[in-house]
């Protein structure tokens, strides 16, 4: 079990430690099975486990045992890498718990099941979208939380994971020159994800293509732009180098802006 499984089954072990509080209705049958579901859970048994706390949560949908039921049943399918079944018990917990003292966590496992199934940077990227979606909006509903905190983390992963896949595909389509298609990638870099660090060399092979099709003027805007933004950059002074060669007229006051910056 690696670490992210070992901390999520701490933090739901002191989360239902925290149900004591609850007021429960008499009701041997859903304590005997809720005390058996436990026990199997405990000693490893699964399959019975995820059995009788299906069973609670479908014959007694408003007892208390049936949410933390619900919330057994998610950890069960994630810790079998049930990926399908986790993410359909999770969009039912959240449409009928809207505002319960899991619904954070809920979400929390929603995006962090899709930040596991992240494509490599080479192929379709849409769990990593759906990832960076989902964690988005878990840093902004639940601002100043541990799963905020974890959020920021994985969207700069997921931004970073992005960027990369753009570079390369970038480089690809200019190898193989078509242009256009390149130049759609490097301008993805420069404005969806500037504060990586892909965006510098985005912006080098940005000013190149532009002068190759002959757009003089964005090749000397965003070489400005570069300068100006990291001016110590080795991917500013190779795009110097190329407004030197090919707008000899215009590298002085290329230089100028950049020295007074």
């Amino acid at each position: 079990m690696n670490k992210i499984k070992i901390a999520i089954i701490l933090l739901l072990v002191s989360l239902l430690a925290s149900c004591s509080s609850f007021e429960k209705e008499p009701s041997m049958d859903v304590d005997f099975l809720y005390a058996n579901a436990l026990y199997q859970f405990n000693n490893g048994n699964l399959f019975e486990a995820k059995k009788i706390f299906q069973q609670i949560s479908d014959n007694f949908p408003y007892k208390d045992e049936a949410i933390e039921a619900q919330v057994f049943l998610i950890w069960i399918f994630y810790l079998e890498n049930d990926y399908i079944n986790a993410e359909v018990t999770i969009d039912a917990f959240l449409k009928y718990y809207v505002a319960n003292k899991y619904t954070d966590w809920a979400n929390y496992m929603k995006a962090l099941m899709a930040y596991e199934q992240m494509d490599s940077a080479e192929t379709d990227p849409s769990d990593t979208l759906t990832a960076l979606n989902l964690f988005a909006n878990i840093y902004k509903r639940f601002e100043g939380t541990r799963y905020a905190q974890d959020a920021y983390y994985r969207i700069e992963v997921i931004k970073y994971n992005l960027a990369l896949r753009s570079t390369r595909i970038g480089f690809f389509y200019l190898q193989n020159r078509n242009y256009i298609a390149a130049i759609a990638r490097y301008q993805d870099i420069v404005n969806n994800f500037s504060d990586t660090i892909f965006v510098q060399e985005a912006m080098y092979r940005l000013v190149y293509l532009w002068l190759i099709l002959g757009v003089d003027d964005e090749a000397f805007r965003t070489a400005a732009v570069l300068g100006y933004n990291y001016p110590q950059s080795a991917w500013y002074a190779r795009s110097l180098t190329l407004i030197n060669r090919h707008l000899p007229n215009r590298a002085a006051e290329l230089k100028r802006n950049t020295a007074t910056h």
